[in-house]
């Protein structure tokens, strides 16, 4: 292998973030904007719950199908495991991910025509699956750029193909497809060209090495799985109790708010190999601070868009949307609140992640899974479609407290191990 060059923290996270929010954008203007306005107009409501569904179901399995391998394999700085470890462990999860997905539609009893969206729509989201393992060696070379490319690609190339087939045939199945396709492709041509230069990544399938990451990252995919529910089971339950009309209006005044989480999340991703590095090499102090800015960062960028939501929501919400979705404004306080603790909470589980503490993150999350799976439907009754947010909400911060006790104990342990 080629000495390579480095990027700075700074860089990668800029990378991220630029790749990261394009392709987000793209998956928004897909999921919410283009399936109004493109589909028939007797069916664009319904259709956008169905995409909705689909992506609701899938995120559930998306979360298996990586079995939260990445922060692992970030921080795996003594390289316990090759590269080609972890992606064969990749495609054993994937395939699993698939086989449950299928059997928990049909035992859900879901029509035919839901079951196909949210079997190829999984399709699709495996694509983030293979291409995911593959960064995280881009990003322990500390070249994101290759990241960032990666998801601009993907999302304009997944945007542009979903419009034409939906354009053409008015199906949002089809649709799906195209993307599912498209996608692939870009896998295939880009993403495995780009990291070759790396080092090798055939999977190896050695069944102990698999046996033993599997083992080890189990708590972690359990905890994976539960916390992507916490979000997905009330909405699931909005369906069920309302219809995929009202999945439909709360899935479109959600998306746009993603942007939280996203600008949060991709800014962050890059910096937990630095707090990997500095937890390992016990620098505590310089660990604490990183974490603080984090979380600073998060709170203007909430605040920010609390802001812009006050003033300009109403309109944009009808600019875009159309006037029928204006009502349903108010919703967009409530998902501010559940994008800003998922934040939280996920940071505060890549923490124990490198901390090696995923039984913790196991716990914490089935503890908060429980806890949203509870109180969805009476808050669904009591509050309507903000009853999904208020459930997500406590859920959440129930999560951020276990997660938070356990944390500070493993601090003070390994400062005074100093």
């Amino acid at each position: 292998m080629k000495n390579q060059k480095v990027l700075s923290t700074s860089q990668n996270s800029l990378y991220n973030m630029i790749g990261t929010m394009v392709y987000c954008f793209c998956q928004w203007v897909t999921s919410a904007l283009l399936v109004v306005h493109l589909s028939p107009e007797e069916i664009s409501v319904s259709n956008t719950g169905l995409l909705q569904l689909a992506i609701s179901v899938t995120n559930i399995f998306y979360a298996i199908s990586t079995y939260n391998v990445r922060t692992y394999q970030i921080s795996d700085t003594q390289n316990q495991y090759a590269s080609g470890d972890y992606i064969g462990v990749r495609f054993i999860t994937a395939v699993s991910a698939v086989v449950l997905c299928v059997g928990y539609v049909l035992v859900l009893g879901y029509s035919a025509r839901s079951v196909l969206c949210i079997v190829f729509y999984m399709f699709y989201k495996l694509n983030e699956t293979f291409s995911d393992v593959l960064h995280g060696i881009n990003q322990k070379n500390h070249r994101m750029d290759y990241v960032g490319i990666s998801y601009v690609m993907r999302g304009m190339a997944s945007t542009i193909v979903f419009a034409f087939a939906l354009i053409t045939t008015g199906d949002v199945l089809v649709s799906i497809i195209a993307m599912a396709v498209v996608a692939l492709l870009i896998v295939v041509l880009y993403d495995v060209k780009s990291t070759k230069q790396f080092g090798s990544i055939k999977p190896i399938f050695n069944k102990k090495t698999i046996t033993a990451l599997l083992i080890t990252c189990l708590p972690a995919v359990v905890s994976s799985a539960s916390f992507t529910a916490i979000t997905s089971i009330p909405r699931q339950m909005l369906e069920g109790m309302r219809g995929e009309e009202a999945l439909g209006y709360y899935g479109t005044i959600a998306t746009p708010l993603v942007v939280v989480q996203v600008m949060a999340t991709s800014i962050f991703n890059p910096m937990l190999t630095e707090l990997a590095e500095l937890y390992n090499e016990g620098k505590i102090r310089d660990f604490v601070k990183q974490i603080a800015k984090n979380l600073g960062l998060l709170i203007c960028i909430a605040v920010i868009v609390c802001l812009c939501v006050m003033l300009f929501g109403k309109f944009t919400i009808g600019l875009v949307f159309g006037e029928k979705f204006v009502p349903y404004t108010y919703l967009m306080y409530g998902i501010i609140g559940c994008t800003t603790m998922y934040v939280i909470s996920w940071l505060c589980t890549n923490t124990l992640i490198i901390m090696r503490k995923l039984k913790v993150c196991m716990i914490a999350s089935l503890i908060a899974l429980g806890v949203s799976a509870l109180l969805a439907k009476s808050f669904i009754n009591l509050f309507e479609m903000n009853g999904v947010s208020y459930s997500i909400i406590i859920a959440y911060i129930i999560h951020i407290s276990v997660c938070s006790i356990i944390i500070y104990k493993n601090l003070k342990l390994k400062g005074n191990e100093k």
